[in-house]
């Protein structure tokens, strides 16, 4: 598999159930498939045609019209998200799911790319309490936020996966 979404969806079903993911009974369900596929359909997607047309294309074909196309669909989705979050703690309702984590995740890359301008609010992160003059940022601060802390914890375990060592001083496989 090599579709994050997939791979996702995949160990959530094997593994689960989890809260992760909101039984299809669930209220919750449409959202959550939403937003689960927008982060990459949506968001991620369209901000890679972005970044390889910004950082990668030959310069006199930088700014052509499948690349405004993208950056469009890429700011019309970030506005559903926006919206969502206003109304809403979390992009599924009231509880943290691999929504989130597919959404925040394209966000971080468009910013860590720097194929998007997010604001003030939006690169300081959740908590921090940085109000930015643009209304939007704070739940898309929000939601950067959690992947913030989501990061720390996936690096952190990907850190001590690496310091385990077989008695050969290899690493385990």
């Amino acid at each position: 598999m090599v579709e994050s979404i997939a791979i996702m969806e995949y160990l959530m079903a094997r593994y689960g159930p989890t809260p992760l993911a909101p039984d299809p009974h669930d209220p919750a369900f449409p959202l959550y498939q939403q937003f689960l596929h927008l982060g990459e359909a949506g968001l991620a997607a369209s901000n890679y045609f972005v970044y390889g047309a910004r950082y990668l294309a030959p310069e006199a074909e930088r700014q052509n019209w499948t690349a405004r196309q993208a950056r469009g669909v890429f700011e019309s989705r970030l506005g559903l998200v926006t919206r969502q979050l206003a109304r809403s703690p979390y992009l599924a309702g009231e509880a943290f799911t691999a929504a989130d984590i597919s959404v925040t995740y394209a966000l971080e890359q468009a910013q860590r790319q720097r194929t998007f301008a997010l604001g003030d609010g939006e690169r300081h992160g959740a908590g921090q309490g940085v109000r930015s003059q643009n209304q939007n940022a704070v739940p898309i601060q929000r939601a950067l936020g959690r992947i913030v802390a989501l990061k720390f914890v996936f690096d952190g375990r990907k850190h001590a996966a690496r310091t385990r060592r077989d008695p050969r001083g290899r690493h385990p496989r």
